[in-house]
């Protein structure tokens, strides 16, 4: 499931995910119709325990979604923690810095609960010499 998800140009990544994968992003679902092979079937059926465990690994803060992705260990995806009800699902976690480089404290005060924003202050922020995500 890793590599489905880190190496989709891999040929077996690539054969699964267009048999299987329905242009869905991985990342979010994992499902299997009646007729899919055993392996896309045990797959699946594990999928949602699977999520459960993985999060990214924030470097440089460009490729993972603010809301949409898990990247505060210990935790779920921030939307279910919004404290708005209109927000902005495509900020990256790098859009939540400020110009010099820091967390932007008055945004993440202003969208979240405080529990929440002290996990993410308590992270390093995201750096570009820190490498893309993971």
């Amino acid at each position: 499931m890793w590599n489905l998800i880190n190496k989709p140009d891999e040929l077996w990544c690539k054969v699964l995910i267009s048999k299987y994968g329905r242009s869905n992003d991985l990342m979010i679902s994992g499902s299997s119709q009646p007729y899919n092979s055993p392996l896309w079937k045990a797959l699946a059926g594990i999928w949602n325990d699977f999520q459960r465990h993985v999060f990214s690994q924030i470097g440089n803060g460009r490729q993972t979604n603010l809301w949409m992705d898990k990247w505060v260990p210990k935790g779920g995806v921030l939307l279910t923690s919004a404290s708005q009800n209109l927000i902005h699902t495509t900020l990256s976690v790098r859009d939540v810095l400020t110009p010099e480089g820091n967390w932007d404290l008055i945004v993440l005060q202003d969208n979240l609960p405080n529990t929440i924003v002290n996990q993410v202050v308590a992270l390093p922020s995201p750096n570009d010499a820190d490498g893309p995500d993971a």
